[in-house]
């Protein structure tokens, strides 16, 4: 079994590259933490990602939506770990997301689980619940655009 200690470290290393990606609005760099096929949930609704090709399609519109919201800052906190097999661990996070001037966006919680990989830890599966509250909650839901279409 992973121990406990290698796996925060392992959560730790992880969160750190992968918000630095987010906030680079890298969608190959942020695929690059994730091994497929994936399963992202929100709620009833379950996202699989048979492939990084259609998981790129999906990151790159989550990163258009970030940079709406004026995004500047990525702030996550690694805030349990919890082993599951040798290669195997699960983790929850406290995201918090800050404007170009430091202000609070949103935050909220959320959870992964990371399987070791030839190349180190990489993320198959997410629990996106209280991010997609979060946004709901600011009255800004993921999927729907904030600009004003004009004809």
């Amino acid at each position: 079994m992973i121990s406990e200690t290698e796996a925060r470290a392992a959560a730790e290393q992880f969160c750190e590259r992968y918000i630095r990606a987010f906030e680079s609005g890298d969608a190959d760099a942020v695929g690059a933490h994730w091994s497929f096929p994936a399963v992202i949930t929100a709620g009833p609704r379950v996202v699989s990602f048979a492939n990084s090709d259609a998981f790129l399609a999906n990151t790159s519109a989550l990163n258009a939506f970030y940079a709406e919201q004026n995004m500047g800052q990525v702030k996550r906190e690694v805030e349990a770990v919890l082993p599951l097999s040798d290669d195997v661990f699960s983790m929850r996070v406290h995201d918090r997301m800050f404007d170009r001037d430091g202000a609070l966006i949103v935050e909220w919680r959320s959870g992964y689980m990371l399987r070791r990989c030839s190349d180190g830890f990489r993320a198959f599966s997410a629990i996106a619940d209280g991010e997609v509250a979060a946004w709901v909650a600011r009255g800004t839901p993921l999927g729907q655009t904030t600009r004003k279409e004009t004809s």
